[in-house]
């Protein structure tokens, strides 16, 4: 992986478990190398005295006075991942937009058994401030995506979409297609947090999106409180295609906060995100990041409805959008 590794292999427990995470994530996602290079020298020289410090402990002080060497020789290694993951968070690369053809927070409940869900999204974004959120917010364009959800078993959905967009002509015009796996698990239903994740493949047009295709991986985490609920979703968007093929992972962070006001209505606040490829992160007034106030109806057990406005929070969101989400299962 490195020439470190050779060090590696004299390293044990938890420090050399932590340096071996940080390396094949610095590969994986297609980091500079330099990043860990230099953590591990640092781990390498620190923990050299802390390891003397642990073994001088044992043979000559209590058990006490051992465990508390080796603690911080842990402690150590923490530390210099910590050193490694800020210093690829404060470089800088340009970022990219939000996705406009789905603009959803995914839940870890999924359609019922047997059950098809139909839903139609419709995008568009209103104004835009600024040539940054001009060239990155499509303005006045339209986006309509069908999507097609069928429940296989209680914890596990497939889905089909077929998106459209009011490109450069004027005309609506095909964009491409979308498949995803969306799932809970449902050991961790009964618990205070549960978790699931969603798995999807983008296939788009060239004239419709940059990189046309792309895979996304998006955990995803909720947990509820008497009338509230509280969904994170962290997706990793690794392009196949396009200018940023080589970029590695890209990471869409999104949440929601809901509140059961009543039977038929649930208020929210939204959150999206696009902080771009994650070698390195962009600049914060380079990264999208939008606020929602937003509207659930639940009028009828069969019918969804969303409603919504997005907000821009920096430069390069610097608009507004309005969204929809009408949903009907069959």
């Amino acid at each position: 992986m490195s020439d470190l590794a050779g060090e590696v292999k004299q390293m044990t427990g938890l420090r050399g478990f932590i340096f071996m995470i940080a390396e094949v994530v610095a590969v994986g996602l297609m980091l500079p190398v330099t990043y860990t290079r230099a953590a591990a020298a640092f781990l390498l020289r620190e923990t050299a005295t802390l390891d003397s410090a642990a073994a001088g402990a044992g043979r000559a002080a209590t058990a006490a006075e051992a465990s508390t060497a080796s603690s911080n020789s842990s402690g150590t290694a923490l530390f210099a991942l910590i050193v490694c993951i800020v210093a690829i968070l404060t470089d800088a690369r340009s970022s990219r937009a939000i996705d406009f053809y789905e603009i959803q927070i995914y839940d870890t409940d999924t359609a019922p058994v047997g059950h098809m869900t139909l839903e139609l999204h419709s995008n568009t974004t209103s104004t835009a401030t600024g040539e940054l959120a001009k060239s990155q917010m499509d303005v006045y364009q339209v986006h309509e995506t069908l999507e097609a959800t069928y429940g296989v078993l209680r914890w596990l959905e497939v889905g089909q979409y077929l998106a459209t967009a009011k490109l450069s002509k004027g005309d609506y015009e095909y964009s491409g297609s979308r498949t995803k796996v969306h799932f809970g698990i449902p050991q961790t239903f009964e618990w205070p947090v549960q978790f699931g994740g969603n798995i999807e493949l983008d296939y788009m047009r060239r004239a419709a999106e940059e990189n046309p295709l792309t895979l996304e991986l998006r955990p995803i985490v909720g947990a509820s409180y008497r009338g509230f609920r509280l969904v994170g979703n962290f997706a990793f968007i690794k392009p196949f295609s396009g200018p940023q093929t080589h970029h590695g992972f890209q990471f869409d962070p999104s949440g929601e906060l809901t509140y059961q006001l009543n039977r038929w209505v649930s208020p929210a606040l939204e959150y999206y995100g696009d902080m771009g490829p994650m070698q390195p992160l962009a600049k914060l007034q380079e990264q999208q990041h939008f606020v929602v106030p937003a509207l659930n109806f639940s009028f009828i057990p069969q019918l969804e409805l969303n409603l919504g406005v997005g907000i821009g929070l920096t430069r390069a969101s610097n608009g507004v959008f309005v969204k929809s989400i009408i949903g009907w299962t069959f």
